[in-house]
């Protein structure tokens, strides 16, 4: 970012000296600076810039969490539910079953 700071200060001086002086200028004679030499200046700021700031940020590396107690009891828990559900359908079939 300091470059990028340092880049911008040069820029901003540059057009500041070449306003001054054309301000020091009759108004009837040609310019110091144009602006096909202000977009140039612009272009070579963007070109500067624009690698700098679309860099990819560096990817964080994940570290793999350590399977806590909880998941497992989580699983448990799961599985007497499918159970407990298992036997309630179960139950509701043999009633359902008159015949």
């Amino acid at each position: 970012m300091e470059r990028i700071k340092e880049e911008c200060k040069k820029k901003m001086a540059w057009l500041n000296e070449m306003i001054g002086k054309q301000n020091e200028l009759p108004l009837s004679s040609d310019p110091v600076v144009t602006t096909s030499q202000i977009k140039k200046e612009m272009e070579n700021l963007s070109y500067f810039v624009n690698p700098i700031f679309n860099k990819p940020k560096p990817k964080v590396e994940k570290k793999p969490e350590p399977k806590k107690e909880d998941d497992a009891e989580k699983k448990e828990d799961d599985t007497e539910k499918k159970e407990s559900n298992e036997n309630v359908d179960s139950k509701v079939d043999e009633e359902m079953n008159v015949d």
